[in-house]
């Protein structure tokens, strides 16, 4: 690959994150209702970034196929290509969901003492 095509694909490679991630900002300062099936976004940074990521997922392939419906993914794919991306889609709203569970778990752990080792629970 030339220096010059490698440039090309570097540069729309990051204007394409800098969209998602855009969009993706948006749609959590908005509530927009596509992304709430998401769940609320974590408070811990670290958490949070993952949650986002699946987020930005979500946004590009709503972007990338004109989707505006409230619902997170619209209607049924049409080619094979927007299957594979769906899919992926799919994945990173359930990614979300699980994350926003466990990010919404953190700091609620009690520590239960006894006579024999603490547990956390």
């Amino acid at each position: 690959m030339t220096d010059d095509m490698r440039a090309a694909l570097t540069e729309r490679h990051t204007l394409i994150e800098a969209r998602a991630t855009a969009l993706a900002e948006e749609a959590v300062s908005t509530s927009a209702p596509w992304f709430r099936r998401l769940g609320q976004p974590p408070t811990h940074p670290k958490t949070r970034e993952r949650w986002m990521r699946a987020v930005r997922t979500v946004a590009a392939y709503r972007d990338r196929y004109g989707i505006d419906t409230h619902t997170g993914l619209g209607p049924s794919p049409t080619t094979d290509a927007q299957r594979l991306d769906q899919t992926r889609a799919k994945a990173a709203i359930w990614r979300g969901e699980s994350i926003s569970r466990e990010g919404s778990e953190v700091g609620t752990q009690r520590v239960t003492v006894s006579a024999e080792t603490p547990t956390i629970r």
